[in-house]
Parts: C-alpha cells; structure tokens; sequence
C-alpha cells in the first residue's frame, strides 16, 4: 500500500478548502454589503413614515427631514440635488403624495471591486388634505 493519500482524501481536502475560502469570501463582502443595504432600508422606511404622515405639512419641511435622516444614516448620495422628491396632489376627495428616493451607492470590497448598489423607489399615499 503505498503512502500518501488516495484520489478521494485528496479531493476532499481541496474541496474543503476551497469551499473555506468561497465563504470567507462572502462573509468578508458581507460585511460591506449588509450595512449599506440596512441603512438603505432604514431610509425607505422613514421615507414611507413621512408620507403616512404629510397631511398639513410642506414638502420642504420634509424633503429637510429626509436629507437630515440622510445625514444620520450616513448616506451622502440622497442629498445630492434630485435624490429626493416629493409632490403632493391635493383634491376635495383624498389626494396623494409620491416621494421618489432615487440615488446609488458604491461600496468598495477592498480595493478588488467595487459594487453599486442603487435605491429606485416610489412611495404613494393618501393625503387627507382639503377633504370636505
């Protein structure tokens, strides 16, 4: 019997390691990805708590309120100009308001590659202004 490991044991030990390394690999971008894509939501989240709430306030108040959360989330790329908008439609019956978060965020994965990773929403509610 000779020394050494069989055709099986060694293959085994490669896939083994190479599989150690496929998941350090993605628990490593992991760990870029995963707060970019949290902060991102929590935006989205005070973007929708805002419009459930915009009844008798102005658009500019909000758009300010938004950008300031911005700042909190540490999100720079929804205060460049147009990265946040925001229309009321008002009627006698219910009307609406659209806020649009558009913006993209790069997030660098060491210096290998960078990953953009954009936020294109729409968020519709009903306004219950001039209702009669």
């Amino acid at each position: 019997k000779a020394a050494g490991l069989s055709y099986i044991q060694l293959a085994g030990k490669i896939g083994c390691i190479v599989s150690l390394i496929i998941f350090g690999l993605a628990g490593a971008a992991g760990i870029k990805i995963v707060p970019v894509y949290y902060s991102n939501n929590e935006m989205v989240d005070a973007a929708t708590r805002k419009a459930e709430a915009a009844s008798g306030r102005t658009t500019e108040d909000m758009i300010a309120e938004l950008k300031a959360e911005a700042k909190r989330l540490e999100i720079p790329e929804a205060l460049a100009p147009g990265a946040i908008t925001m229309t009321k439609r008002a009627s006698t019956e219910v009307g609406l308001i659209t806020i649009k978060l558009r913006f993209s965020r790069k997030v660098d994965l060491y210096g290998i590659t960078q990953v953009d990773i954009p936020v294109d929403k729409v968020i519709e509610k009903p306004l219950l202004e001039n209702v009669r």
